[in-house]
């Protein structure tokens, strides 16, 4: 199995056909952020 890294906003608008879909999108991602950086600065005060 390959791993395209080269995506763009085509291969990803038929999530986001709705405004209310593109907003749940964003939502998720910046869910998604919180949580990676909580977790880097968690693992960063333990060093």
């Amino acid at each position: 199995m390959t791993t395209d890294t080269n995506k763009n906003y085509n291969d990803y608008k038929i999530y986001m056909r709705t405004p209310e879909e593109a907003a749940n999108a964003m939502i998720i991602l910046i869910n998604q952020t919180n949580s990676l950086l909580d977790q880097k600065l968690r693992w960063t005060e333990e060093q």
